[in-house]
This record gives structure tokens, sequence and C-alpha cells, in this order.
């Protein structure tokens, strides 16, 4: 006889929905108590140390110049020589790049010009000038002479014509001659002085052109030697990246000369330590094993990929033979102006948004109230609620 088959019963979706409402409920007590603690249940997540309020910020670091003068081209042009070579020292003066611009050598080849023809056509008039004012001081000289000997002629004729020698009529012609001689010299001194007065404003005007073509071909004539680039300041050359025959358009950056003697080192800091990074701030660089003290000298302020830029200055013992672009690491200490304490972030305080943390005591986890807690990049600062060498958990709690 057939035995009928009963059906199991399926308790597992409520022996899970029993754990997870006595879950739940541990929880809200855990969340609920100022001070519980928790069994170590075999391993304990992530313990650190809580140390004094120092934070030390560490970055990497590379040693630049301060002050840099860049090269660009004033006007475009064809590289036809390079006399440097990069990293090179140079002096105020040296010849670093010889470039050419046709178009402005043949627009100084017709000035030149120009002004040849310019300065031609004052000499002839300086010339045409001095041949007039000769011939007019010659034809007043003539005149002046005539009236003169017309006078001492009148004079013997008077007598003369006194003495009834000479008659009325010879007299009076001469007189009336040395009258037309008088008039004709006021009109020669006139001219003369009229003549001056245009020779003036000619030479002037026209030496006044000749000036402003001179003017302008001393200007063609620098422009097309400032294709010579010359070093402006003492220093190192860094950037040259062009090659001959490369034509180049106006303003185009050739490179630049690091000023000697004025180097920095620069790092670049994550952002979460602006508010406690500031000038005047000891540091401490390490290259190679070797250690130099540096203060801050200036804090940017422009924030760049989550990070910004801080120079430093070297305090005593710059390194010898400083090389630009050698890089080492830079310690920076945080000290907190507060009674506080440090601990390492490892996740802990987003899980309790800096309210509380867990803390080891013995075999066990304390839940421990805090306060006045600040996050400092991967360190967070607490005013209340641990103590220097207290051992917490710093991982996330996954709650």
């Amino acid at each position: 006889m057939d035995t009928p088959i009963t059906p199991q019963k399926n308790f597992k979706p409520i022996i899970g929905l029993i754990a997870l409402i006595i879950i739940a409920f541990l929880v809200f007590i855990y969340m609920q108590s100022k001070e519980e603690t928790f069994v170590e249940d075999g391993y304990i997540l992530g313990l650190a140390e809580v140390n004094n309020g120092v934070v030390e910020i560490n970055s990497r670091a590379v040693i630049v110049p301060r002050e840099s003068v860049y090269l660009d081209l004033p006007l475009e042009g064809i590289v036809e020589k390079i006399n440097i070579e990069e990293g090179r020292r140079v002096k105020e003066g040296d010849l670093l790049i010889e470039m050419s611009n046709s178009q402005l050598l043949l627009d100084l080849i017709s000035r030149e010009a120009l002004v040849t023809e310019q300065l031609n056509s004052l000499n002839n008039l300086e010339l045409t000038i001095e041949d007039t004012r000769l011939r007019l001081e010659v034809d007043r000289r003539e005149i002046r002479n005539r009236v003169r000997e017309n006078n001492r002629k009148i004079n013997q004729l008077r007598e003369l014509v006194s003495q009834q020698l000479v008659a009325q009529e010879e007299l009076d012609i001469l007189v009336e001659e040395n009258e037309h001689q008088k008039k004709l010299l006021e009109l020669a001194e006139k001219r003369e002085d009229v003549d001056k007065v245009l020779r003036k404003r000619q030479l002037t005007q026209l030496k006044e052109r000749s000036n402003r073509l001179l003017e302008n071909l001393a200007t063609t004539r620098q422009v097309l030697e400032s294709l010579n680039i010359k070093a402006p300041v003492d220093g190192f050359v860094t950037g040259i990246d062009i090659f001959k025959g490369q034509y180049l358009s106006r303003g185009t950056r050739l490179g630049r000369i690091d000023i000697e003697g004025t180097e920095v080192v620069e790092a670049f800091i994550d952002e979460f330590y602006f508010n406690q990074i500031e000038n005047g701030q000891n540091a401490t660089l390490n290259i190679l094993n070797t250690e130099y003290e540096l203060k801050i000298s200036k804090v940017f302020s422009e924030i760049e990929e989550s990070k910004f830029k801080v120079h430093f200055d070297f305090i005593s013992n710059k390194p010898l033979n400083v090389v630009r672009g050698q890089g080492g690491n830079v310690r920076i200490t945080y000290t907190s102006t507060k009674n506080s304490v440090v601990v390492k972030d490892d996740g802990w305080f987003k899980s309790t948004g800096g309210n509380w943390i867990l803390r080891k005591d013995g075999d066990k986890l304390t839940k421990v109230n805090l306060s006045g807690t600040e996050k400092v990049g991967a360190y967070i600062v607490i005013d209340n609620g641990l103590d220097v060498g207290d051992e917490v958990v710093i991982s996330a709690y996954g709650i």
C-alpha cells in the first residue's frame, strides 16, 4: 500500500528573518550606548597607536629656479645658427641664436637707399642756399659801393656847382641815380633777410625729414639686430628645442634662462593640508640620504588637480653644486595649537563621521565618543576622547 508523502516545511526564510531582526536590534542597542564593549572574536582590524598632536606631511619635491627670464622671438624668422646647448651657463650679452628675415633685410636696404638720397638732397640744398647767399651778398656789397661812390661824387659836384664850374643838371642827375641805388640797396637787404628765413625753414624741414629717416633706419637695424638672440642675464639655458633652418613665427618661445643663485625647493602638497601650511614653517629635505633644513617662503593659493604649490628656501646648509631638477622628499611637521592627539585614518572616520572610534582594551573593543575632530590629510586631529598611547581600530567599520 502506498504511503502518502507529507511535504516538509521550509524554515530557512523564517530563520533568516529572525537573524536579521536580532542583528538590527543589536546594532540599535550599540548605537544608542555611549560606551559599549565588543569581544575581539579572534582578530583585530587595522590597529594604530594614538600620537600627540604632531602631523608629518610628506611630499616629493624638486629644486627649481625662483627667477627665470623667458626668451621669446620678437618677430618671425629662420634659424641660421645655434650657439648654445641645453643646460649651459651663459653670461649677459652672450649670443645664443642667430636668425634671419629676408623681408626685413630688403626693407633695411630700401630705407638705406632712401636715407642716402635724402642726405644727398640735403647737401645739394645746402650748396644752393650757400651759393644764393653769396650771390646776394655780392649784389648788396656792389650796390653799397656804388652808393658810397655816388655820395663822394655828389660832394665834389656840389663844390664845383657852387663855383659855377659844373652845370646844376649834372649834379641833379647824379643825385637821382644815387637815390635809385639806395632803393636797390634797401630791396637787396630785404630780399636777403627774406631769403635767410626761407633758407632756414627749408633746411629745418629737410633736416627733420632726414633725421626721421635716420631714426627709422636705426629702428629697422635694431629690429634686425633683435633677431640675434642674446642672453639678457647670467644663468643657465633650458628649454631650447629648435634646429637650424627652422621657420619660427613671432612670439615663439625659444627657451628660458634660469637665474643663477635663485634656486628654491618646490613641492605640490595635497589640498587637505592647505589650512595647515603657512609661510615661515620649517621643513626638511632629504636628498640621497642627506637632510637639509628648509623654511616655507611662499604658499600658492591656486589648487590644481587637488594639490597646491609650495616654495621652500634653504636655511643654512644649502647643498653644493645644486642641480636644477634634482628631486627629494620634503617633510613638514605640523603641530596642532590645541592640546590634541592624532590618529591615522584608514576608513574609520568616514564610517563614524568622527563622532566615535573603537579603542582596544585588552581583548575587547570599546566604543569611545569623540569631540573636536578635524581631518588633516591622512590624519584626524582629536581634541577630546583619546589619550596618547591608546590603540584604536583605524580601518573601515562597515556599519
